[in-house]
């Protein structure tokens, strides 16, 4: 029995997504570079803040 339009978008949303933070939580690198990226990524924005404003 063939399925209609609606049971395949419904199965597509109930379908399991993949975890893209995977591969890097395997690696010890993966997992030092998770917790350095939000420190840059907040010191550059507090340094771009600064030149604006300055």
């Amino acid at each position: 029995m063939k399925s209609s339009r609606w049971e395949r978008f419904i199965n597509l949303l109930a379908s399991p997504a993949k975890d893209p933070v995977d591969p890097l939580i395997s690696t010890t690198g993966g997992v030092m570079l998770l917790k350095v990226a939000p420190i840059i990524g907040t010191a550059a924005l507090a340094l771009i803040q600064a030149f604006i404003f300055l």
